[in-house]
């Protein structure tokens, strides 16, 4: 769990309705609590002097990037949300509501948040995180409401997805960075040949050869690709460019 902490860049927070007791023990063991963590005033919370700060939830109507109006979810307090997040890590006695709490108020600090549940109550915060991750042996209805669905219960499942899901996007980047430079090299090559010789060095068929080879074997070779481990001590990456400046080099 450490480790995932440290090099994968993310933070996990336990919300449990246990007993603050067994929700500290649990979380210790499991890795969530460190012994720097238990030296901290807020580090483990009950969910009652939780929801007391932060106040609860309120409606705002927003106007999105297209210019069409929506309702955002803020929290009454969230001046004081931002003061507790860093050292918070276990909710205790926790429910429902307070779980959209956390949620509402790590996205309200522009954070990305993927939130797991498995029952018919978790339906709110599964819809209102950036991902909603539900269990496999979940009701239904937390599935229809989530974005993945975790073949198992346990947090390797979740590491799993993370390494995937930024699978995906270096692959992407990958494919994008092959089809750019194939591309522009043959555009470059017809060009010079054209202005040049007065012809180009391909032919139609031989420019319907290079396009083929190249979308599909890049395409097969990077979907199959499976993540390796030290994809998790990359940082996420939220709400940036796929084309980074190395990509266009």
């Amino acid at each position: 769990m450490n480790a995932v902490k440290q090099k994968g860049h993310v933070n996990v927070r336990m919300i449990s309705g246990d007993h603050i007791e067994t929700a500290k023990r649990v979380a210790y063991k499991a890795g969530i609590l460190t012994d720097e963590d238990l030296q901290k005033p807020n580090s483990v919370m009950d969910a009652d002097d939780f929801r007391s700060m932060v106040g609860p939830i309120e409606q705002q109507q927003v106007y999105n990037d297209d210019g069409k109006e929506e309702v955002k979810l803020v929290l009454e307090n969230g001046e004081r949300f931002i003061t507790i997040l860093e050292d918070l890590k276990v909710l205790s006695r926790a429910n429902s509501d307070d779980k959209l709490l956390m949620v509402v108020g790590l996205k309200n600090s522009f954070k990305s948040v993927a939130v797991t549940g498995d029952g018919i109550n978790d339906i709110e915060a599964l819809e209102a995180a950036d991902v909603g991750l539900a269990m496999g042996s979940g009701c239904s209805a937390a599935k229809n409401a989530s974005s993945l669905i975790l073949s198992g219960d346990d947090f390797e499942s979740a590491i799993r997805a993370i390494m995937w899901g930024r699978n995906i996007y270096h692959n992407v980047g990958r494919f994008l960075q092959f089809q750019l430079t194939v591309n522009l090299s043959v555009t470059l090559l017809v060009m010079f040949g054209i202005l040049f010789f007065a012809e180009s060095p391909l032919n139609a068929v031989q420019l319907l050869w290079i396009n083929l080879i190249m979308d599909t074997f890049a395409a097969i070779a990077l979907s199959t690709e499976p993540p390796m481990e030290k994809i998790l001590k990359s940082p996420p990456t939220s709400n940036v460019s796929i084309l980074t400046p190395p990509i266009w080099r």
